[in-house]
């Protein structure tokens, strides 16, 4: 069993260390996003998890002066794009026979020696079947769709084999249902829900190479297609994250490119040149770098010169992507055709994210007529696991009064609507506020299965910002659905905000209406049942329809829509409902800052006790508002606001606030906010880059792999540079992600009581050898984040995956075996 000790920074803040460690219980192992029980493996290196998805349906020589080994900060020297590549061919390679076995880890009586022998780099591929490593193997090879066989539910798969090249030679994997695919030793993450879209980069090096795949079973086999490219960069056409054109539209189009990096060169910058013709202006993109066999996504502007032409017209472009270090510049060509503006929606809308600096997307369903100075409602719907946003808004009817927008949880399956799916759907909300005549007293709350949780968890934490809410098949949290207990110690306390239930008071004063099938075999029903119990007596607008004999996902005929979704007495009630801006009156219950700061008037900063809830309470009398808080450290508020609204007076706890600034002080920061506070995760929830350094080759293996995983997972970027390619100017542009950077390289960044070697780390006096950590710490205004191991440990990274719904990683992490 793996063994971990975490420490999670308490209430100094991030700028000191206090007693909070404790050791994890497996349930505190990362989990994959599924909402579908699953089996968690105590010998599982990577904390993945064996997962059975089934949910509602609806692709000159480099410069030799490249420099990776000079850990110092410098600026990017000049360069000439080189000349474009020629037409590429690709072809598949022939899997051929490979050693296979099956592994248990519920059952197998010894650890998993099969990946035990591939951390240590002794792993070589049985010849013949029989007995090695403790598992028995077997010879097969793989059926006609490249399929292994499928050990069933729970059960890994490995398939191992020697593939030979005579030159060197780049490879694009797609591997469905497999965690990892492991190529001369180097990681590549597969794609868990087997959608068959995704790539990732690799090189096969002259002679032997050494392939093993580490998948699982299920409703359908493990799946390996190997492709050959003499290109340098390729771009995954399956992948992109394109827009609708609508005719007569005239706005820029961000479109989002997977550019997957086959050499093993850092590619920086990276330049993207929109080239000009009939129907787009020209436009440039820098992005900051790519580091070797590495995927992400970039995006581009799709800028129109003039209007979008009429409905059929197709928008040819090309893309040209060239980088330092490289032999050719390379084109995409891909084209788009407009679509009408009419009410035959729905849409696909994109736009750049905050979190990340990529191109997402949602749904549009749009009102069948937006005429000019007229406000119109919102209903943000969210989707279930495997279901597309445009699909989940395509089951909504077009209605002349409001704005149907299905935001995408980052991808079809996605963060179950937490963590950086959370984050989705207020930025998309955020979005269409911004965009659309939309009335903000009219915004509304909807979605089914995995949407009706986040329409419980989104809506709980952000009940202030819906007027109504419309679960519908929704299932409460991961120990109700799943069976996942809620872990504790230092897991704990950054998980708090999980159960929707510990949230219910907030949604005092709303709308709720719950729906849910009978027959529900998928999500049953007494998850409804439950969270109206729970709502009963604190919700007086309360409402629960029973499909009666329905399943999963009905239609009852009823609405124009899917019933299930657009079920006509939950649009009643929401165009009969509204919100009230900043009410004076409230009660509050707060999760931690970094996942929501405010409520109403009062934007709250610092806890006493960053590891509880806090609490916040308004009354408002004769012109007077009182506030009272518990654990709350530090407020802002927003009194331009309350002087609107007549208030004149307002006092915290007691304490008199004047109302003369447009926004006023309480209390005392100390040291954390919302923007800067923790846990580990949150250094990703702005545009970051993983810098990596040249101590072992190791860590920029990681730092790629971590890349791929964001992009499969998140529809993500980020960028991936040597320490030595990063400047000034990124440093405060982006969050960044140290990976095996000597702390005497990082003489700004000095998290108090924090050392770090080839030895280990030592955290408040205690040393930890043979191990590795993260840590995240303030730099400047923004945060940075810290990975390392002890010199011979680097394999156990890989037990560090933080793109997960359902693993907030601490301030402090330490783990080894």
């Amino acid at each position: 069993m793996i063994r971990l000790t975490m420490f999670v920074l308490c209430a100094s803040g991030l700028l000191g260390i206090v007693g909070c460690g404790g050791t994890a219980s497996e349930s505190e192992e990362a989990y994959a996003e599924s909402p579908t029980p699953v089996v968690p493996s105590s010998a599982d290196s990577e904390q993945e998890m064996l997962l059975d998805t089934g949910e509602e349906g609806g692709v000159d020589e480099p410069s030799t002066d490249v420099d990776v080994q000079e850990d110092t900060l410098v600026e990017e020297p000049e360069w000439t794009p080189p000349p474009e590549a020629p037409t590429d061919v690709i072809q598949m390679v022939e899997l051929g026979e490979w050693a296979t076995t099956f592994y248990n880890p519920n059952t197998s009586p010894v650890g998993d020696s099969v990946m035990a022998a591939i951390d240590a780099g002794t792993f070589t591929p049985p010849t013949e079947k029989g007995v090695h490593y403790d598992q028995y193997w077997k010879m097969i090879t793989p059926g006609e769709s490249s399929e292994f066989d499928n050990p069933g539910p729970g059960v890994l798969v490995y398939a191992a084999r020697i593939i030979e090249a005579e030159s060197e030679t780049f490879l694009r994997i797609n591997a469905d249902r497999i965690y990892t695919v492991f190529i001369n030793g180097i990681r590549q993450p597969g794609d868990l829900y087997g959608t068959g879209t995704h790539r990732t980069p690799a090189l096969l090096q002259p002679g032997k190479n050494l392939v093993i795949l580490r998948g699982f079973g299920g409703a359908a086999p493990p799946r390996l297609r190997l492709e050959t490219t003499f290109h340098e960069i390729t771009f995954n056409s399956a992948d992109i994250t394109a827009p609708d054109l609508i005719e007569g539209e005239n706005k820029m189009q961000p479109f989002g490119i997977p550019v997957l990096n086959h050499t093993d060169i850092p590619l920086h910058p990276v330049t993207l040149k929109v080239e000009e013709s009939e129907w787009l202006k020209p436009s440039l993109t820098h992005f900051p770098g790519l580091g070797p066999h590495t995927l992400t996504k970039v995006g581009i502007e799709l800028v129109p010169n003039g209007t979008w032409p009429e409905a059929g017209t197709e928008i040819p472009f090309r893309v040209t992507v060239s980088a330092p270090g490289l032999n050719f510049s390379y084109v995409l060509e891909h084209t788009l055709t407009v679509g009408t503006q009419d009410s035959s929606g729905p849409y696909r809308r994109t736009f750049w994210s905050s979190m990340d600096a990529s191109v997402q997307f949602f749904g549009e369903m749009a009102p069948l007529e937006v005429k000019p100075n007229e406000t119109y409602g919102l209903a943000l719907s969210l989707h279930g696991a495997s279901v597309d946003a445009k699909n989940q808004a395509g089951s909504y009817s077009p209605k002349d009064w409001i704005y149907h927008i299905a935001a995408t949880n980052r991808r079809p399956f996605g963060f179950d609507w937490q963590a950086w799916g959370r984050r989705d759907a207020i930025e998309v909300l955020d979005y269409a506020l911004d965009t659309y005549p939309i009335d903000p007293t009219r915004v509304h709350l909807t979605g089914h299965s995995m949407g009706g949780h986040g329409t419980w968890h989104v809506g709980t934490l952000f009940a202030h910002r819906f007027a109504t809410f419309g679960p519908s098949a929704g299932w409460i949290n991961f120990e109700t659905y799943g069976g996942s207990p809620p872990p504790s110690g230092p897991f704990g306390s950054t998980q708090l905000h999980f159960d929707p239930r510990t949230f219910k008071t907030n949604l005092v004063g709303k709308g709720v209406y719950i729906i849910h099938g009978t027959a529900d075999d998928n999500v049953p029903i007494w998850h409804g049942e439950t969270m109206y119990a729970e709502l009963d007596g604190i919700v007086e607008d309360l409402f629960f329809h029973k499909e009666e004999g329905a399943g999963h996902w009905w239609d009852a005929g009823i609405g124009e829509g899917v019933d299930c979704v657009d079920w006509p007495p939950l649009f009643d009630m929401m165009k009969e409902r509204t919100l009230e801006e900043f009410p004076l009156a409230f009660d509050y219950i707060a999760p931690a800052p970094w996942v929501n700061d405010s409520i109403s008037f009062v934007r709250y900063g610092t806890f006493q006790n960053p590891d509880a809830l806090a609490s916040i309470q308004s009354t408002f009398d004769n012109g007077a508002v009182e506030v009272t808080t518990e654990n709350i450290a530090s407020l802002e508020l927003n009194t331009s606001e309350l002087s609107k609204k007549g208030v004149t007076s307002v006092s915290v706890n007691g304490e008199s606030i004047s109302l003369d600034d447009e926004r006023a002080a309480w209390g005392q920061e100390s040291g954390k906010n919302s923007r800067v506070h923790g846990p580990f995760n949150q250094v990703f929830h702005r545009p970051f880059c993983f810098v990596y350094g040249s101590s072992s080759d190791a860590y920029q293996h990681y730092a790629s792999y971590l890349s791929a995983n964001w992009a499969i997972i998140g529809n993500g970027s980020c960028c991936t540079l040597p320490l030595s390619a990063v400047t000034e100017d990124l440093r405060n542009e982006r969050n960044l992600v140290f990976i095996g950077v000597a702390q005497a390289l990082l003489p700004w960044l000095s998290p108090s009581g924090t050392t770090w070697g080839t030895g280990g780390i030592t955290l408040g006096g205690e040393s930890f050898p043979d191990s590795a950590f993260a840590l995240v710490t303030p730099d400047q205004e923004r945060l940075s984040g810290i990975v390392s191991a002890a010199e011979g440990m680097e394999h156990i990274l890989y037990r560090l995956m933080p793109f997960t719904s359902r693993y907030v990683v601490p301030d402090y992490y330490i783990w080894g075996v």
